[in-house]
């Protein structure tokens, strides 16, 4: 709140929108993981199905010279 990156929600926007907690959580090393709490926002969003490929799959699709990336959230 310092920075001013995050403000209190006015008393009169309470209920108004989609509002998140942001809290910090200690880590073994001393310091703090920040954590941006999006449970509600699950309300609000469609659930689609996901199908996972095989391996096999993927690399049958795959040219010579093409590149793969791994995203983890």
């Amino acid at each position: 709140m310092a920075k001013r990156a995050i403000e209190r929600v006015p008393a009169s926007e309470v209920g108004c929108g989609c509002y998140s907690c942001y809290f910090l959580v200690p880590k073994k090393d001393r310091g703090f993981c920040p954590v941006l709490g999006l449970l509600h926002l699950n309300t609000f969003l469609r659930k689609m199905k996901l199908k996972m490929l095989t391996l096999a799959q993927v690399l049958s699709v795959l040219d010579p010279g093409d590149w793969m990336v791994v995203l983890g959230l």
